[in-house]
């Protein structure tokens, strides 16, 4: 009975969760900011202490086992994604560096005379 009722709980935690990650993995990321990303971590790390403490007393080492390896691979793709999105910002910071009187997201605009069309 208890094992029943936590899975239920675990899974509506873990998809509500998960549907929140998939939101912030699948957006621009222009749009992506650092501190959104940890907020997420640690979410993450809020429901794995949840499944320690209280999970483990109650389900099989395989249910246990099973959430842990569910939550770890949210875990690495919310990394995954703060890695790109600083690399991102250090590529756009080193370009603007390099070419200061250009901006980053500038439409190139070219000055010439009149087309002879």
């Amino acid at each position: 009975m208890i094992s029943s009722v936590l899975t239920k709980k675990f899974e509506r935690n873990f998809n509500r969760l998960g549907q929140i990650i998939l939101n912030f993995l699948y957006q621009d990321d222009d749009d992506c900011q650092e501190g959104d990303f940890y907020i997420l971590l640690d979410e993450v790390a809020r429901l794995r202490a949840m499944v320690e403490i209280n999970y483990r007393k109650h389900l099989g080492i395989e249910k246990y086992k099973e959430y842990l390896e569910q939550l770890h691979f949210l875990d690495n793709q919310i990394r995954q994604k703060i890695a790109m999105v600083n690399f991102r910002n250090s590529v756009r910071q080193s370009y603007e560096d390099e070419y200061p009187d250009y901006g980053y997201n500038d439409e190139y605009t070219e000055s010439r005379g009149r087309s002879r069309w």
